[in-house]
């Protein structure tokens, strides 16, 4: 039995849902397919020393872990270790972003005794029947190991030419744990109908993943997958998790037309500015998609030219201008601040440039995460030259969480604990400015429609004043959010003790 494991974000809000672990339901069903048996372990962090258990006494042939650059370093580092204590000889498999973005590094622990580097579904197969019958792993491409003790990575395996070899296997976890009803009788489900990003923003670890290559399923292979989902799980909405959906706009419309014939719809996807036109909203409104992603990243056209995002803001506001002709949409709105070289000053006008888009959109949902320099991406070596100092081991990456942003700006020379703490507070109070979700106390009690008005003008208020010291707005926030999660979770009992009860 082959285990493969990915370890959960825990949830920062009521609405959230366990996110499915896409790549491994692609690689388990290759392995699948190829005549192994597999087992996905979908776990949150405090069940890793239960699940270490558990594989360790099943006798897995080896075990593999699905990464991404920050948190999930610490935490598959912390699970590979126990697996090593409790099990020896059982070889550690890791693959996914950081592996292949930091492949040397994670080599280097010995807690790994092997690598896949970008895409898996070929490479893992090969790899689990060189190791099921010993044979050496030298010559399969895109596969890492330990050659006395040194890091020997093999020559890459060309990106797989058509996405329709591959499909994710639903099989192989409870799908019921990852169905999401919107409030409105739908049932939905994330799915993936394309890989890779065309654009390389320079924060981006797409080119050096995805070789800077957007590749697709087709539209036919699309449409039969989801009639499947819809058949065997009764859903009649996705959510499409593609890093750009909207490469090719007819393509999108094709599906999305077709999927309505079949009684599906989608609720949301990523685009990007050059896409928002009257033309292109009308057409996805009339396929009621209700919600959209657009990564705007700075309010400073300096940084926006330094990120290569190919836009400027006067473009970025005359796209939220014809956005406010559709209010039906909900605006997921991505900003990014940090980035090396950048002053306090502009990171401020990140903030002006929010407000600005909040005054224009009523319906939009900010996230201002602090830029984590990712190995191979272009702003990397920038990061380094201002003062960056790469974590030494690969578990000290785990100190990068975008979510809880505690680490320490290395890359911005002039950046002080106060400044970081600040910065963390700005992407809190930004989420706070959905003037449609924060006044909108229908299915509200008295308590929770007080707090959601409380913090919204609080954050308003912040804004556009710049002050963000005394944070108890915040604070009351962060108490009912765990209150209201353990509810969710664990039943009424557990917003007594909410701590006892969520996350760590």
């Amino acid at each position: 039995m082959i285990a493969l494991v990915s370890i959960a974000s825990e949830f920062r809000k009521v609405e959230d849902i366990v996110y499915p672990p896409l790549g491994l339901l692609y690689v388990g069903g290759a392995l699948k397919k190829a005549g192994f048996q597999v087992k996905i372990y979908h776990i949150f962090s405090k069940e890793i020393d239960r699940t270490a258990a558990e594989i360790s006494k099943t006798g897995a042939d080896w075990v593999g872990f699905s990464v991404f650059t920050g948190l999930p370093c610490q935490r598959a580092a912390e699970m590979s270790r126990k697996l090593k204590a409790l099990s020896p000889s059982m070889p550690v498999v890791w693959g996914g972003v950081h592996p292949s973005i930091a492949p040397a590094q994670c080599l280097g622990e010995s807690y790994i005794d092997y690598i896949v580097v970008g895409e898996g579904e070929a490479t893992v197969v090969e790899l689990a029947a060189a190791l099921r019958e010993g044979r050496p792993v030298e010559e399969i491409k895109s596969v890492g190991f330990k050659r006395d003790g040194k890091p020997v990575v093999n020559e890459r395996r060309p990106l797989i030419a058509d996405l329709d070899e591959c499909r994710m296997d639903w099989s192989l976890v409870d799908a019921g744990r990852y169905l999401r009803p919107d409030g409105a009788g739908r049932l939905g489900m994330i799915y993936v109908s394309s890989r890779g990003c065309p654009y390389n923003c320079g924060f981006c670890y797409n080119k050096k993943f995805h070789g800077g290559r957007w590749r697709a399923h087709s539209v036919d292979f699309v449409i039969n997958d989801i009639k499947n989902l819809k058949e065997r799980y009764g859903i009649n909405l996705v959510t499409f998790s593609d890093d750009e959906v909207f490469v090719k706009a007819e393509r999108t419309f094709e599906i999305l037309e077709k999927l309505k014939l079949i009684g599906v719809e989608c609720d949301w996807m990523e685009m990007r500015f050059e896409h928002v036109t009257p033309e292109n909203l009308r057409r996805l409104s009339a396929l009621r998609v209700r919600s959209i992603f657009l990564g705007w990243e700075s309010g400073n056209d300096r940084i926006l030219k330094l990120i290569n995002k190919r836009f400027d803001t006067k473009f970025i506001l005359e796209k939220c201008r014809i956005l406010r002709e559709f209010p039906e949409f909900t605006v997921d709105a991505s900003g990014i601040i940090g980035f090396p070289t950048q002053t306090w000053e502009e990171i401020l006008e990140n903030v002006d440039f929010a407000v600005k888009i909040a005054e224009i959109l009523p319906s939009v949902n900010f996230n201002m995460g602090t830029y984590v320099p990712y190995p191979g991406t272009e702003l990397y070596e920038l990061a380094v030259k201002e003062g960056f100092v790469p974590p030494d081991s690969t578990e000290d990456w785990g100190k990068y969480d975008i979510i809880s942003g505690e680490f320490a700006l290395t890359w911005l020379p002039w950046a002080t604990i106060r400044h970081r703490n600040v910065m963390y507070l700005i992407d809190k109070y930004a989420r706070y400015l959905d003037k449609a979700h924060y006044l909108d106390q229908k299915k509200d009690s008295f308590l929770q429609a007080l707090v959601k008005k409380i913090l919204y003008h609080s954050a308003l208020w912040r804004m556009k004043h710049h002050f963000f010291m005394f944070p108890l707005d915040s604070r009351l926030e962060q108490w009912w959010t765990r209150r209201l999660i353990a509810r969710r979770l664990y039943g009424s009992r557990a917003g007594k003790n909410p701590k006892s009860n969520y996350g760590e």
